[in-house]
């Protein structure tokens, strides 16, 4: 009887605890992924192209709430704008309303020294969706900021100076001759070629990145960042991750100044180094390597270090859909 009545109470137990866990998945769903989910699936009630022209812009200024934006160098004074809108309705009644409030879209506004394009420069209504997905087209002597709440954003090879700030953003740059910065929440940022300089952040995401000038700074909260320093005209980097690794590499030719720590994970270095403080240790590394002409700062916090050489088949990993 007593064997009988302990299986009873660790079954209803095991029952409580079921209908706890239940409980929370249904309140995580339905309090925090369905907010984000979009309310409207099949066939917009709106779905047209817009295009854009701006004339002699030297600063722009792009926000998009819903979207992709795709960047591309062009040559002459002009710069072009291409939306793909789509609008959705709750219910058929709201295809009114949809139509309306497809024709208020893509404001452009003069706002201080910038020409700036707002794809949703009013409130949207509540029962309606809007994707806009854009194509922009910019002299590469044009400073562009784009500035994407959901949506990710590929600049292709040769843009010049670019920002972005980004919310639920993945971002892509091919090749940025400008000076580069990304602010991103929850997104990856990948960079093929930095010329001129990067100033990368993210929370939720990895940082990926190739630089041959200028400054790097990056930084990320939850993910790993992998630096190849390809030039010795990169004179300083500066990385911090608070958890998740870091991995630099440094080719033949290309020295630098190390200051690295780590307070949860170990530190690798490929290089020999040498200088007159010399420390190595497992969670902390000063020295010089070749020449020492790059400055570089790694701080983690829970992650490992390493310093690897050109070749070692270090691959600049992750990627972003265009």
């Amino acid at each position: 009887m007593q064997e009988y009545s302990k299986a009873v109470i660790a079954f209803i137990r095991s029952l409580l605890s079921a209908l706890i866990l239940a409980t929370l998945v249904l309140l995580f769903s339905v309090h925090v992924v369905a907010p984000g989910l979009p309310r409207v699936v099949g066939e917009p009630a709106v779905d047209r192209d817009r295009a854009l022209i701006l004339q002699d812009a030297r600063m722009i200024l792009v926000a998009n709430r819903s979207g992709n934006v795709r960047v591309m160098p062009t040559e002459g004074t002009e710069a072009t704008i291409h939306a793909r809108i789509r609008v959705y309705e709750r219910t058929p009644a709201d295809g009114e309303e949809a139509l309306e409030y497809a024709d208020q879209l893509l404001a452009v506004v003069q706002e201080g020294p910038w020409m700036a394009v707002r794809c949703e420069p009013d409130e949207r209504p509540d029962n309606l969706e809007v994707r806009t997905d854009l194509e922009v087209r910019v002299p590469r002597d044009v400073s562009l900021v784009l500035q994407v709440e959901h949506g990710n954003v590929w600049a292709g090879p040769g843009v010049g100076a670019l920002t972005v700030q980004g919310r639920n953003t993945d971002v892509t740059v091919d090749g940025a001759e400008g000076e580069l910065v990304v602010e991103t929440l929850n997104g990856r940022i990948r960079v093929n070629s930095a010329m001129s300089g990067a100033n990368l952040t993210t929370i939720n995401g990895s940082v990926f990145v190739r630089i041959s000038g200028g400054a790097l700074d990056a930084r990320t909260t939850n993910g790993a960042i992998v630096a190849h320093l390809q030039t010795p005209d990169v004179k300083r980097c500066v990385l911090r991750n608070d958890n998740g690794g870091v991995t630099v590499t440094l080719p033949d030719g290309v020295g630098a100044t190390l200051d690295i720590a780590t307070d949860q994970g170990a530190i690798r270095c490929d290089h020999p180094l040498s200088g007159p403080d010399v420390l190595s240790t497992r969670r902390r590394l000063q020295g010089v390597v070749d020449d020492g002409a790059v400055n570089l700062r790694v701080r983690a916090l829970n992650g490992n270090v390493w310093i690897a050489r050109g070749g070692s088949g270090v691959p600049l990993l992750g990627g972003v859909g265009r």
